[in-house]
Formats: C-alpha cells, structure tokens, sequence
C-alpha cells in the first residue's frame, strides 16, 4: 500500500500502519488479516495505491481476492522480468509491475558477503508513462489500467531488461555474453541472478556455474542429484510401507496364543468342577466378563479433515468452488455434537467395564468354583489374518516395483524401484540404505526365516535388545530402494555420459524457471556433441525461458546465433584501476554498442574471441584447406 507524498497524508498512513502491526504483536502465530480488518483500519482504500503480489510467490493473491479487495485494481506485482513479459503478452493477465524488494542493511566488516556482492543492486524495475509533474496516487492508477504505459526500461520496450546497473540489455531469449577471462562475463552472471532472486519464490533462476557440470560428474554426486528428483514419491510410498510394518510388527500373536490357552484351560476346567458350583458362580459376571467396545476416531478424523477443508488457504478457491461453505459449517458443527455424545457413551462404556471387573473379581473370590477366562475371538482372528496377510505379501512380491522414472531427451533413462532382500547378504549390503550399522549377521538370523517365515523374523528382530528399533527403518528388512540409470543402451554410463547427463538433467529443470544462466559449460563436452545436440536445446529452451550463456567456444558463441550477443571488456585507466566496460547488439549487427555510445565491430570481436585473431582464423584455414588437396 501507498500512500500520497503529503505531511498529512504519511502521518495518518503512519499511525494506521501501527495498528495493522498490533494485530501481530498480540498473536506471534498469525501471519495475515483479513479483508474486513483491513478495512476498519484504513477505512477507505480508495485513496491509496494497493498493489497485490499477482504471479510472484506462494503468498500470491488470486484475482477473485483481487477483485475482492476492490473491483478497480487491475494490476498486480510479478516476480521477475520473464513474468513480467509474460503477462504483458496475455490479454487477460494483469498489468504486471516489477520492484526491486531491495532491503538496505548494514554489512558488518567481518561480513562473508564479497565486495562483488555488495555492489549487485537487485535492478528490479518498472516504468510508467507519466510526467512527474503528475506523479499522484491517482493518475497512477489510471496509469495501470493500461499496459501500453509500463514497461520494463526507460527505451519504452518490454521485450528487455537492463542489467549490471542498466550498463547490459538482456533480451526475452537467447543472450551469449562472450570477451576476455576475467572481462565480467561470471560477474554479470551473478548479477542477473542475485538481483533475480525473490523470497518464498522457488525455481525462478536456473544457474549452471562454471565447472558444476565437472564438480558433479562423478558417480556417487550425480546418482545424489537424480535421487532427489524421486525422493517425494520414493519417501511417499516408502512411509506406507514403513507405517504397515510397523503395525505388523506391534501385533501380539503371542499374547493371543496365550489368552486362547488360558480360555480353553478354565472352560475345561469350569466343565469339570461343576460339583463346586455355588449361588456365586451362577451370577453373570461371575465368568470374566467380556470388555464393551467403545467408538472409534473415525468421527474425530471427519472432524479434522472438514476443519482442513474450512482452513485451507492454498486450495481455498477449489473448495468454495465445489462446496458451499454454509454446508461444511453446518456439518462441522453436527459433527462436533456426535462426537460430543459419543465421549459420554466412551466414558459410560470405561466405568460399566471397570465396574463389571470388579463385581467378577469379587464374586470369584466368594466361590471355590473355576471361573472362565474372557477371550476375544474376533481380535484373535483379526491377528491370525493379518499375519497371514502379510507373510503372503511378503512372499509374492516376486518382480521389482518401480515408483519413479524419468527419460532425459531421449538419451538416459532413470528408474527408482523397490527390490525383495533374498538373503540376509542382501540386506547387510544393499547400496546405502543398508541397515548394517543397526545390527550385524549373526544378529540378523538366518536366511530361511527371512523368506520363508518373515513374520516370525519380524518379530525376532523386534525382540532383539541389541537392535536400536527408533532409529531403524523396518521395512529394510525386507526391502531396498534402488536407483538405476542407464544409456539408450541400457548400460551403465562412462565418465562423459554422465557429465552429459547431469548437464541434461539442469537443462530440463531449465524449462521449468523463468531465467536460465549457464557459466562456461564446454570443457565437459566436445564440439562434435555441442553442433550435434546442445546448440539444439538450448535454442529450444530460449523459445520459452530467458537464456544468458558466457562462453568462449566457438560453437556456443557463433552456431547459437542469439537474439542478443555482449561481449565483456577491461582495461586499465590513467590511475591504473580497472575500468570494466561491456557492448551489446543483435548477433546479425555489424557493431555492438555500449551503453555510453561507444561501438565495436562484431566481426572483429567474433575473431579474436572465437578464433584467437585474424592470423590463427586463416593459419586453420589454410590448414584445413590443404586436408582437401
């Protein structure tokens, strides 16, 4: 919210600030008001600027709550340039505005933060068609409602940003930044992405830095990065199977063996000395009375799960959508009042079982007859079902299950599935999420019960004292999680392949961020596979994602043909310090320009960057050349 720049104006903003902050000083758990606060604070709205996160972050506001929170509001904040173009080119967006979210603060001398960092500005800005002679609250607002009148520069153009303090225009598209080592290709890099950075935003900026790709190229790091794509729904999956073990495993087969004994021992007994029976042994709850069953939480999960519906602000849009909100209070509330009675039968139903234990305990006292023991058939067979059940799951899960896959352009493939452990070897040494460090060999039994008897070996290992049970996942006892990837082949990948790999794998994540930036990807690959297939999707991606590139191949360089080349320089000044300049152009532009004026020829640049200068350009030519004679 802003208010108009008058003495008047700012105080009585000021003070009505205040009181939006009472609200959170006297609640350290809530994290938002509501429109009808809001209002009571502010009173009328009209006179101030609002401007509501739009396409920015989770906290976005949907246009419903837009349009509720005032008809007239027509625009909306964006996260970042390519959003910002985004909805500039769709007729039923917003008009996007863009802000910087600067936050000044003091840097301690003994800060972490580089001197580099500190001089990157977040260049985040928004233009408006408006003299400043008029600069107001309200010609503001009508300045929004038209989207002919933002832009993203001071050249009226929304197909561009500027960066590096407005020195480099980027383009909606493929820019390479090519010059010099240590010209600022990097610096301007870190630039983009640190001033392209926005709180409680998530995949916003690709960043590919220099010498990643070879960094994480070996085995173990690349199979960590691809893991992580599937961990959801490995962990998903996996907390199920964990849940329905460890209920298999707290089943108490052997207390219920025990209570059948004891049963069938006092009826044959009760049978036999019926010489002894008395008026005692002839009340009802002489026997051990049965316990009365209470009622479930089945009423208390509805509860939970309609006050989740109720609460909801992420999907709160979809439910009102497909349920009256009336409708779900009102089932709310009958629900509370079932459970409410259902609490007073539970507790009636404690005290009968209490009560009836006690007359039966001390009617059994009163009489030398044998009294019956309770026994309760039907958990007895629930028990022998589920073991049951569960020793047949076990033993027919026969072929791997795979949770996850994934294809990478067609040239690797990625399948995490759950494999059976089919020996106590297996389970000791399968990959890392081997169990080893819980307990040894001779501690994990033997082979056959594994297979053969997996509830009873369940519950020997629960019954193992040398066993840390809290720590120890259940379900590797039984099973593993694998991750397997493989070539068109289907063979296991060399050195380079997974460098390719793991360089494919950023570029699909690629497609789902705004800003994509790589650092100098070519001493991975080889010219053959740049021409060959990166110069392909990369182009591919620029169609959607704003792409910057630094490099010094000349594949990347000249064969990408960008919409926008820079080229980075340096030199050194009458005072010897280092004075960084950078020129831009479309690539087909006989001379690239700095933003002072100052011009360059691309053919020349293009030579001595790309080739290494004129002489080396003809030398492999000739050289080249003479191959053909």
């Amino acid at each position: 919210m802003i208010a108009d720049n008058n003495e008047n104006s700012v105080n009585q903003f000021f003070d009505k600030c205040l009181k939006i902050t009472q609200f959170f000083d006297s609640d350290n758990e809530r994290k938002d008001i509501n429109r009808e606060e809001l209002n009571n604070v502010f009173i009328n709205l009209d006179q101030y600027l609002i401007i509501p996160h739009y396409d920015k972050d989770k906290r976005d506001l949907t246009l419903d709550k837009i349009t509720a929170l005032d008809p007239s509001i027509k625009w909306g904040e964006v996260a970042n340039y390519k959003k910002f173009i985004r909805a500039q080119k769709n007729d039923k967006a917003l008009t996007p505005l863009l802000f910087s979210d600067f936050r000044p603060m003091k840097v301690s001398d003994d800060s972490k933060i580089s001197e580099q960092e500190k001089k990157i500005f977040p260049n985040r800005y928004t233009y408006i068609d408006l003299n400043k002679d008029e600069l107001s609250i309200n010609k503001m607002k009508l300045c929004f409602q038209s989207k002919d009148r933002i832009y993203l520069n001071k050249d009226k153009e929304t197909s561009f940003f500027y960066a590096l303090n407005e020195n480099v225009k980027i383009v909606d598209g493929l820019n390479v930044a090519i010059g010099r080592r240590s010209s600022g290709k990097t610096y301007l890099l870190e630039s983009i992405n640190k001033s392209s950075q926005v709180k409680y935003s998530n995949n916003l900026v690709k960043y590919i830095k220099q010498f990643q790709i070879t960094n994480e190229s070996n085995e173990d790091k690349i199979l960590n990065i691809l893991e992580s794509n599937a961990n959801e729904m490995t962990n998903s999956f996996m907390e199920e199977m964990e849940e329905y073990i460890k209920h298999v495993a707290g089943l108490d087969y052997d207390k219920a063996e025990t209570e059948l004994e004891s049963y069938v021992s006092s009826l044959l007994k009760h049978a036999s000395d019926q010489e002894l029976a008395d008026i005692y042994s002839s009340c009802i709850l002489f026997n051990e009375p049965d316990d009365l069953g209470i009622n479930s939480d089945e009423t208390l999960n509805l509860i939970d799960a309609i006050y989740k519906l109720k609460s909801t602000e992420k999907h709160k849009e979809l439910v009102k959508k497909h349920i009256e909100l009336s409708h779900l209070n009102n089932l709310f509330d009958e629900l509370l009042l079932i459970y409410h009675e259902e609490l007073l039968e539970n507790k009636a139903v404690e005290l009968a079982n209490k009560w009836s234990k006690s007359i039966s305990e001390e009617l059994q006292g009163e009489s030398s007859h044998t009294a019956i023991t309770s026994y309760n058939l039907i958990n007895h067979f629930k028990i022998l079902t589920e073991t049951i059940l569960f020793e047949n799951f076990i033993k027919s899960f026969d072929k791997d299950l795979i949770i996850y896959e994934d294809n990478f352009y067609d040239k690797f493939f990625q399948k995490t599935y759950i494999t059976k452990n089919q020996n106590i070897d297996e389970l000791l040494s399968s990959t890392k999420y081997s169990p080893q460090k819980h307990f040894s060999k001779k501690v994990a039994s033997n082979n056959k019960k594994l297979i053969e008897q997996p509830f009873i070996y369940l519950k020997e290992i629960m019954a193992n004292a040398e066993i840390d049970k809290n720590s120890f996942q259940l379900y590797r006892l039984f099973f593993r999680v694998e991750n397997k990837v493989s070539n068109i082949k289907g063979t296991g990948l060399s050195g380079g392949e997974r460098a390719e790999l793991n360089l494919l794998h950023h570029l699909k994540e690629a497609k789902k961020s705004d800003i994509l930036l790589i650092d100098e990807i070519e001493p991975s690959f080889d010219n053959l596979y740049i021409n060959l297939e990166l110069l392909k999707i990369i182009k591919e991606i620029a169609k959607d994602t704003i792409v910057v590139i630094s490099t010094h191949n000349n594949s990347l360089g000249v064969l990408l043909e960008p919409q926008n080349l820079i080229y980075t320089d340096y030199y050194d000044d009458e005072k010897e310090e280092t004075v960084y300049k950078q020129y831009y152009g479309h690539f087909n532009d006989d001379l690239l320009k700095s933003i002072s004026g100052e011009e360059m020829s691309t053919r020349q640049i293009y030579i001595e960057m790309m080739e290494g200068g004129d002489e080396a350009y003809d030398k492999r030519g000739e050289i080249y050349e003479s191959f053909n004679r």
